[in-house]
């Protein structure tokens, strides 16, 4: 682990230093001062191993393309649906 004094000196805009986003992650002060030197950092700050979803990335990814099809789906079905008692009063002629 990295003290914040280690931390300031070595941030740069735009860093990827594994050691650096660690502490960045950890320490709330560090955090507030990377921002101000990159704005960027504050979303670096989010990544880390602990975000992978469970069952893996592919599995994630597969779960979510089975439900925009569900979902295209449903759309689709919704689009065709015949007309309700109302709408076909409404279109009756008026006698």
């Amino acid at each position: 682990m990295i003290s914040c004094q280690t931390y300031r000196a070595s941030l740069t805009a735009g860093t990827r230093d594994a050691a650096l986003l660690e502490h960045l992650r950890t320490c709330d002060a560090c955090l507030d001062f990377s921002v101000e030197v990159d704005p960027d950092n504050f979303f670096r700050s989010i990544g880390g191993s602990d975000l992978v979803p469970p069952g893996g990335v592919d599995a994630f990814v597969g779960d979510v393309m089975r439900a925009v099809q569900v979902r295209g789906k449903e759309t689709s079905m919704a689009a065709h649906h015949p007309l309700s008692w109302r709408q076909s009063r409404e279109r009756e002629p008026a006698t």
